[in-house]
């Protein structure tokens, strides 16, 4: 994130604010006490829960969505 490699996006919108504040709203969704079956406990919150996802930027500039 602060080489610009990539960006944290929601509804097709990147965040704004910080990257603090952006990393912020994955640590307040972050499940307390994951269930054993979720993947190794936080696998599948990234793949179904969780609140962002992720922009990579190759070095040509394209943007791969997560």
């Amino acid at each position: 994130m602060l080489e610009g490699h990539l960006k944290l996006a929601s509804d097709g919108n990147y965040l704004s604010g910080s990257i603090d504040e952006q990393i912020s709203i994955i640590a307040l969704a972050w499940p307390v006490h994951p269930e054993e079956d979720e993947l190794d406990g936080f696998g599948f919150w990234f793949l179904t829960t969780v609140p962002v996802g992720v922009v990579w930027f190759t070095s040509a500039g394209q943007e791969i969505w997560t």
